[in-house]
């Protein structure tokens, strides 16, 4: 028993009693090892200490806010635009509002004019133009009663200007279609209806006349001996159709069969000759009536 006891007391270690009397304390562990692993536990030096030792920390950014985040940025020497901003740049940023402003303007003006445009040529939307540019090419043609006719003898006109063949099966359909035009604007010496046959000769062409009985029309029908005027054109099939301006500016062309006769080619023919910049788009009109 008391040996059991005496090795008990030699294992615990020193505990203090109430009288304050302190039992021996416990020897120290033989393994050095753990003593020396320990150091990799050591806490950080305090911030008394990294000063001393001649360091400079950085205040926590997660500890700032606000005016306060702005003056530790400043202290710390971080530039940024978000703190000043060079003359430079600035004068820089305004030249590209000045700029963009200035390109709206310009866009704005030109869609406005473009759908004034379009609001006056409507109407030759259901004849299904193709747009054309440019001078129309010079020719010299014969009427059928000899005279000899060239573009700068049009110049003041609005000219609707057809290529045809009397052994072109299409412009035989087209054909009566013109007469009704050159009827309905008879009255005005500023339109014109210029039909210029591809055939051999003049005699061919006053027989197809009288034989559908087409003498007589407010049409003026010419022969292009050359047969060189259409390719000038463009034309490579029959029968086409141009609108001529009055400063013989090709305004727009017509390929293949239209209906002249109708409403809507009245409508188209009257703006086209009535503006002084014509141009040929928009939406379609109202259905004819």
């Amino acid at each position: 028993m008391s040996e059991r006891t005496s090795e008990s007391s030699e294992a615990a270690p020193a505990e203090p009693t109430d009288s304050g009397a302190r039992e021996p304390a416990a020897p120290a562990p033989e393994d050095s090892g753990r003593a020396e692993s320990s150091r990799e536990f050591e806490a950080p030096p305090t911030r008394s200490t990294a000063e001393m030792s001649g360091e400079t920390r950085a205040p926590s950014v997660d500890a700032l806010d606000g005016d306060a985040l702005v003056e530790a940025a400043r202290d710390l020497h971080i530039p940024g635009p978000a703190f000043e901003q060079s003359p430079l740049v600035s004068a820089v940023g305004l030249l590209a509002t000045i700029g963009l402003s200035a390109i709206l303007v310009f866009a704005f003006g030109l869609s406005l004019r473009g759908a004034v445009s379009t609001q006056r040529a409507s109407p030759c939307r259901p004849l299904r133009p193709e747009l054309r540019g440019g001078i129309a090419p010079d020719f010299s043609v014969e009427t059928l009663d000899g005279r000899t006719l060239t573009r700068d003898d049009l110049r003041g006109k609005f000219v609707i200007l057809n290529f045809w063949a009397t052994w072109c099966e299409p412009c035989i359909t087209e054909w009566p279609q013109l007469a009704r035009l050159a009827e309905r604007f008879a009255d005005r010496d500023d339109v014109m209806v210029l039909a210029i046959s591809q055939d051999d000769s003049k005699d061919e062409i006053q027989a197809f006349l009288e034989r559908m009985s087409l003498t007589g029309t407010d049409v003026v029908v010419a022969w292009d001996s050359s047969k060189q005027v259409a390719k000038a054109f463009g034309t490579d099939k029959l029968p086409d159709t141009y609108f001529v301006g009055r400063d013989s500016a090709l305004v727009g062309a017509f390929v293949n069969v239209r209906d002249w006769g109708r409403p809507s080619a009245y409508r188209c023919v009257e703006t086209m000759a009535d503006q002084t910049e014509p141009a040929i788009g928009g939406p379609p009109p109202p259905e004819d009536r």
